[in-house]
């Protein structure tokens, strides 16, 4: 299965499949921001969707993403396995949701995230101590 099947799938699981059009070629003033390299996803641009949660098992399938943006969305917690199957992750935006609290599970199996966006979040102000090398943003 190609990796744009496998984004209709994902889309379709989070009620969001007839968008497919609209999110596969969405940019932004920056540049792209789902972005297919040789048929891979390696970007993803779920921001401002209004999501309020993401299913266990979300992006098994999507696992070359370097990059996936959920900011401005209305999320409160996320599933613990969320990242487990995407190696290559390096940026992750989450900033302007409404997450109350990250586990070091979340993020354990991903050496190479090194950007996190979390700014207007109501997490509480020992969040550090979960990223203790890594300055979160």
């Amino acid at each position: 299965m190609s990796d744009r099947d496998n984004l209709r799938k994902l889309l379709k699981n989070i009620d969001l499949e007839n968008k497919f059009d609209e999110i596969s070629t969405r940019s932004n003033k920056m540049g792209p921001s789902t972005t297919f390299e040789d048929d891979k996803l390696t970007r993803l641009d779920l921001s401002r969707l209004q999501l309020t949660s993401l299913p266990k098992g979300l992006f098994d399938d999507v696992n070359h993403l370097r990059e996936l943006k959920l900011f401005g969305n209305s999320l409160t917690e996320l599933p613990e396995d969320l990242f487990d199957k995407l190696p290559q992750l390096i940026e992750v935006h989450l900033k302007d949701n409404s997450i109350k609290s990250l586990r070091k599970r979340h993020f354990q199996n991903h050496p190479p995230l090194f950007r996190m966006l979390l700014l207007g979040n109501p997490l509480p102000e020992d969040i550090a101590k979960v990223f203790p090398n890594r300055p979160a943003v």
